[in-house]
C-alpha cells in the first residue's frame, strides 16, 4: 500500500507541477483508514482544506472520525474507501467544483444484510469465500456532490 501511493504522489506532483490548480480526483478501495500511513503520510490526503505544498483533501476523513464506513468487520464499520481531490475544485472562477465539504456514503436497505453471527448489518457482498450471495460488493459506495 506504501508503495502504490508513493507511486501515485508522484503522479499527484507531476500533474501540479505542470497546473497547480489542476483538477484530481482519487477515489476507491484503498483497503487502509483516512489515518493510515499510505494515505496521510505518503500520498498526504489530509483532514482539511488547508493545501499546503501540494496536500490533498480526503473527503472520507471526517465519517471515519465519526465511526461511519463503507465496510463492516466483524462489526466495526470501517472507512476504507477514499474520495480524495486537489485544490482545484475549490477553485469556483473555473469548471467544475465540489458542493458538499465530505463525500457521503449511499446506504440504503436493499444494500445490506443482517450477519447471523453478529446480529448487524453489513454491504451485501457478491461471495463469501466460494458461496455465491448475488449481493453487489462488501462495500458500500460513496459518492461527492459536484456542481
Amino acid at each position: 500500500r506504501d508503495r502504490a501511493a508513493t507511486v501515485l504522489r508522484n503522479k499527484v506532483d507531476e500533474i501540479l507541477t505542470e497546473n497547480e490548480n489542476a483538477k484530481i480526483i482519487i477515489m476507491g478501495d484503498f483497503n487502509d483508514y483516512p489515518v493510515d500511513k499510505s494515505l496521510y503520510q505518503i500520498l498526504r490526503a489530509r483532514k482539511d482544506r488547508k493545501f499546503d505544498n501540494g496536500d490533498l483533501y480526503n473527503t472520507a476523513y471526517a465519517l471515519e472520525k465519526q465511526d461511519l464506513g463503507t465496510y463492516n468487520y466483524k462489526g466495526d464499520w470501517g472507512m476504507l474507501d477514499q474520495l480524495i481531490i486537489s485544490k482545484g475544485f475549490f477553485k469556483a472562477d473555473t469548471g467544475v467544483t465540489i458542493t458538499s465539504k465530505d463525500c457521503q456514503i449511499h446506504k440504503l436497505d436493499w444494500m445490506l444484510y443482517t450477519d447471523p453471527k453478529y446480529g448487524d448489518q453489513k454491504p451485501s457482498k457478491t461471495y463469501g469465500g466460494p458461496e455465491y450471495y448475488g449481493g453487489y460488493s462488501d462495500h458500500l459506495p460513496i459518492y461527492i456532490e459536484l456542481n
